[in-house]
């Protein structure tokens, strides 16, 4: 499955976003860079992604 078609995944995105909290909640100085190239991949997708991920780490957490 190619890096697009994951993101199509709505199942997808929302274990991604899971993990890249759980990872910045563990280590967020360590985690920092990584947590940053997922968000960056999220707002490359649109619109309803960028707003998902927003409202998760908002709220303190997927």
């Amino acid at each position: 499955m190619s890096d697009e078609e994951r993101w199509d995944g709505v199942r997808w995105r929302r274990q991604q976003a899971d993990e890249t909290w759980d990872f910045l909640c563990a280590d967020p100085l360590g985690q920092l860079m990584a947590v940053l190239e997922q968000i960056g991949r999220a707002v490359g997708r649109d619109l309803v992604v960028v707003r998902q991920w927003t409202y998760s780490f908002r709220a303190g957490g997927p």
